[in-house]
């Protein structure tokens, strides 16, 4: 389960990113804990649009940002991030283009919405961790919906 400093910071982050109407999903372990899944997230993961990434680097100015940085791609396609923290708590916002892995999903709505913040879809993200050589990751979540 998510402890309430990672819910603060989630819930800050989602009203940023919402007031200006970037589209954008929780992702990874703090996903898997905000929805139920016992792990403990060592770090919050936002997907947003690459061209959002920079509006989304400019809504957090004021948590010392680091530039846009180009990631190795995890399938076949690049992304990039910025990273920054709040209260201790390590948020990595990563853009891809339109036909990212992670993107691709968000467009398509591959989303569950939870308390006003945009959660991918579990079954969905356990398909990526599949794709992405995650496997541990992908049956961690296949066992909680199965027992859902």
């Amino acid at each position: 389960m998510l402890d309430q400093k990672f819910r603060k910071v989630i819930e800050l982050i989602a009203e940023r990113l919402n007031k200006e109407g970037i589209g954008w999903m929780l992702t990874g372990s703090s996903n898997m804990a905000f929805q139920g899944i016992n792990i403990a997230p060592r770090d919050l993961d936002v997907f947003v649009r690459f061209d959002d990434l920079d509006k989304a680097r400019a809504l957090f100015a004021d948590y010392d940002v680091s530039k846009i940085r180009e990631l190795k791609p995890l399938i076949d396609r690049p992304a990039w991030e910025v990273v920054f923290e709040i209260d201790g708590i390590n948020v990595q916002v990563l853009g891809e283009k339109d036909d990212g892995e992670y993107i691709t999903d968000l467009l398509e709505g591959k989303t569950v919405e939870i308390e006003g913040v945009r959660c991918f879809d579990l079954a969905t993200e356990a398909e990526v961790y599949t794709k992405t050589g995650r496997e541990e990751r992908a049956k961690t979540i296949r066992d909680f919906l199965e027992k859902a």
